[in-house]
């Protein structure tokens, strides 16, 4: 179960390419919102963004109850790259069992086998290519810190081979997941969300583990 927590943020690892990987807190909780919102704005244009204040308000609220929000800054500490994984509880739905995708998120889990299984969202991924630029990083880079957040908030669940990951992935970031060997199952037909083609997705952690994509992770000491 995710334990959340309004503490101020916590930095879990220094890279030596001078990043650092944060869990965000109540005191950057606001920072976070708005790198996710300027992405967003960026990518996708103003048409279905929820505003600033409401994207925060949500931030908020799931911080202090039913989720854990990641970040990887640079060496002045401003946010490169997001990311946020919420445990599934009953008053709680994925945005992919909502409208436009409708998925039956226990059905799908049941056809992996995962019959009552931990479920989890991982959203808010976002990567702030000027600040990249900024920094003196490749575009490259912008792939390696997806990766890399997302490695950290999966194994963030302290997973199991009974814990499925569900997400909405756009064209991009279902050919990064499929490069990285991350081992993906699309569940549906891809929907306009947020202006782009989108995948209602589930990472399956048990085959995560034995093709060893989450062995890495013991440099986390988590």
């Amino acid at each position: 179960m995710i334990t959340t927590t309004t503490k101020a943020s916590q930095c879990i690892k220094v890279f030596p390419d001078g990043t650092a990987l944060w869990e965000i807190g109540a005191d950057r909780i606001v920072d976070f919102s708005m790198s996710v919102f300027e992405v967003y704005k960026a990518v996708f244009g103003l048409d279905g963004l929820k505003p600033f204040g409401e994207l925060l308000m949500e931030d908020v609220m799931l911080m202090t109850r039913f989720a854990k929000h990641f970040a990887i800054t640079a060496m002045d500490g401003s946010i490169l790259t997001t990311g946020r994984v919420m445990e599934k509880r009953p008053e709680i739905a994925f945005p992919l069992e909502l409208p436009p995708f409708n998925i039956n998120i226990a059905a799908a889990a049941d056809r992996l086998g995962l019959k009552s299984a931990r479920m989890f969202h991982g959203g808010r991924v976002s990567t702030h290519k000027g600040r990249l630029r900024q920094h003196g990083f490749r575009r490259s880079k912008a792939d390696e810190l997806f990766g890399r957040i997302n490695q950290y908030a999966m194994a963030s669940l302290r997973p199991d081979n009974r814990t499925a990951f569900f997400g909405e992935l756009d064209q991009i970031a279902v050919r990064i997941y499929k490069r990285q060997g991350i081992p993906t199952h699309v569940l549906g037909e891809a929907q306009m969300y947020y202006g782009s083609l989108t995948f209602p997705v589930v990472v399956e952690i048990g085959a995560a583990r034995s093709d060893h994509w989450l062995a890495r992770l013991e440099e986390y000491q988590l």
